[in-house]
């Protein structure tokens, strides 16, 4: 077995439990694409774990298809992270006017609103750091599939060399090559 398909295959256990909490972000109103990742990132370490090959034979097409799948999904969990960042920004700056909400037709205090965003501006650290975790893990993986793949293609049983033919060729012409006995003549005894 090669040590750069082991250590995708031990990257991808994290990187799956990771997804599966950053998959529950589809529950989250327009903030959506999180989930999305998760969904990809799943897809991803689900194919290093369980469909990339067996210890002796590694499947190269596997880790590149698991590198893309995590690529993608690293890169919609650092626009996420982005955002939210953004979004933070925005509840914590000034901006946020809460005699103006609380004037309109709102049930709710200028007090009541100001509380909202202070919780806001709290809890989406704890996302963000997450969410940042998630994007490097995803991002990791990309790398170590990529590595491990490399890895598989030069190896000297690569799926890419001919070593199927090299075995099956010779015993080919050697079936054909075995001599075919003679016809036998029919004794006259037994013919009518």
């Amino acid at each position: 077995s090669l040590p750069e398909v082991n250590k995708a295959r031990s990257l991808a256990a994290a990187v799956l439990v990771f997804a599966v909490i950053t998959f529950l972000n589809f529950g989250v109103a327009t903030y959506w694409w999180p989930g999305l990742s998760g969904l990809l990132a799943i897809a991803g370490a689900s194919i290093i774990l369980c469909c990339s090959g067996t210890p002796d034979a590694p499947s190269h097409g596997a880790h590149v298809g698991a590198a893309w799948l995590c690529a993608f999904a690293s890169a919609m969990q650092l626009t996420a992270v982005v955002i939210y960042v953004w979004l933070w920004a925005v509840v914590s700056s000034d901006s946020v006017d809460c005699d103006e909400y609380a004037s309109g037709n709102h049930d709710s205090s200028s007090e009541d609103c100001e509380h909202l965003t202070g919780l806001f501006a709290w809890l989406i650290w704890p996302i963000i750091l997450f969410d940042s975790v998630a994007c490097v893990l995803f991002g990791l993986l990309t790398v170590f599939s990529l590595q491990a793949a490399r890895a598989i293609a030069s190896a000297s049983l690569s799926p890419f060399q001919p070593t199927a033919m090299r075995v099956v060729a010779p015993a080919a012409v050697a079936v054909y090559a075995v001599p075919q006995p003679e016809p036998q003549p029919v004794p006259k005894s037994v013919a009518v």
